[in-house]
């Protein structure tokens, strides 16, 4: 029984860890949510098939050693494989869909793909820069400020809020006129966000 958990627990890390540790570090990069695990279990597999594959052509060797009898070399390039590898990759994937290469290098052939991140509320505001906003509620009130570093947007689809660290209340004249204060707006007050940069 002893062994069998331990062929178990081998198994999962072989077939299943790579693949969760590169999409959790992948998430961090866009909006930070990963499949739960019964549902993104097959995914998980997948990833880490196919990231196996192509270790598998890169040092074939590492396969045929058994972790328990492994050396210190051994052992230190499996945990390179089974953790710091996925989490490169995970980096590397992020930074893709946030910079659209493999999109834009399809692109160039005619072919599209399914964007990966679910909405636009996530995929602008999983990279914006320090950014001059307009936030137009559905009342007609306006809001501008100053979105940055001590600024917050949720990411979370039930409650797509944001704080706004510094605003300006703008009169009918159209002038800005500044604050010492932020504000909260929820979710079901929003109508239109219009940015451009701050410079």
């Amino acid at each position: 029984m002893e062994l069998l958990d331990a062929q178990k627990i081998q198994l999962f890390f072989i077939f299943a860890v790579p693949g969760m540790i590169a999409l959790y570090v992948r998430a961090q990069f866009l909006d930070g949510k990963i499949p739960d695990f019964k549902v993104g279990l097959a995914t998980y597999v997948a990833i880490s098939l196919i990231y196996h594959a192509i270790w598998f052509l890169i040092a074939p060797g590492m396969y045929a050693v058994k972790v328990v009898s492994a050396n210190g070399c051994e052992k230190v390039g499996w945990v390179f494989i089974e953790f710091i590898g996925p989490a490169i990759l995970g980096v590397v994937s992020g930074i893709n869909v946030r910079k659209q290469w493999l999109r834009k290098f399809l692109a160039k052939f005619g072919l599209t793909t399914v964007h990966p991140v679910a909405s636009a509320w996530d995929w602008k505001f999983s990279g914006v820069p320090e950014s001059w906003v307009l936030v137009v509620l559905k009342d007609g009130k306006q809001w501008g400020g100053v979105l940055s570093e001590k600024s917050f947007i949720s990411s979370t689809s039930k409650e797509r809020d944001i704080f706004i660290e510094k605003v300006y209340e703008i009169k009918k004249s159209g002038k800005w006129v500044g604050r010492d204060s932020g504000v909260l707006i929820t979710h079901q007050q929003i109508q239109t966000i219009e940015f451009w940069p701050k410079g």
